[in-house]
């Protein structure tokens, strides 16, 4: 059993466009996913994904200098990226990153123009109906997945947000 590798604390997450190649490129990989056992069907999945890393390396690897601030901004977006599922301690998140509360908020707020809360909600709306397109886990289970506390509560939330039901959704995302 191999461990995943652990994640760099000084990662920082970058939200990319996702173009046409790239998108075809992902669907070509998860296509053949279930076959890979086929003979020569991994090698395709690996050449795919390089051609994948590459794309992505070159189109949105470059690094542009940012302030020291809004770096520090960006490595609690990333944070928030990866741990949007979780219960979140905005107070804790600031004093992590050497911030007070009101500070945090205000800087944020320059940085990304939502509050921190907005934030994390379109992060569990995206992943919810990425979930909902992709998979066939019942609603309960992806709203439990994504921290909400009850079904009922992710219902109410993935409505407010979509105008839709997740089963509406989910009945609209099926081609």
């Amino acid at each position: 059993h191999e461990s995943a590798p652990a994640i760099p604390r000084d990662l920082v997450v970058r939200e990319i466009a996702l173009t046409p190649e790239i998108h075809a490129r992902i669907h070509q990989v998860l296509e053949l996913l279930p076959r890979c056992c086929e003979s020569g069907v991994a090698d395709r999945v690996d050449g795919l994904c390089l051609q994948l890393l590459i794309e992505l390396l070159l189109r949105h690897g470059r690094h542009d200098p940012v302030p020291e601030e809004n770096e520090r901004i960006r490595k609690i977006a990333s944070y928030l990226q990866m741990h949007f599922a979780d219960a979140l301690d905005f107070a804790a998140i600031a004093r992590r990153f050497g911030y007070s509360l009101r500070s945090f908020y205000r800087h944020w707020e320059e940085c990304h123009g939502v509050p921190p809360a907005t934030y994390v909600a379109r992060l569990r709306l995206d992943e919810a109906k990425r979930l909902l397109a992709e998979s066939s886990f019942p609603v309960q289970t992806i709203g439990r997945r994504l921290g909400f506390r009850g079904s009922a509560y992710f219902v109410h939330f993935f409505r407010k947000h979509t105008g839709q039901t997740p089963l509406q959704y989910r009945k609209a995302a099926l081609p």
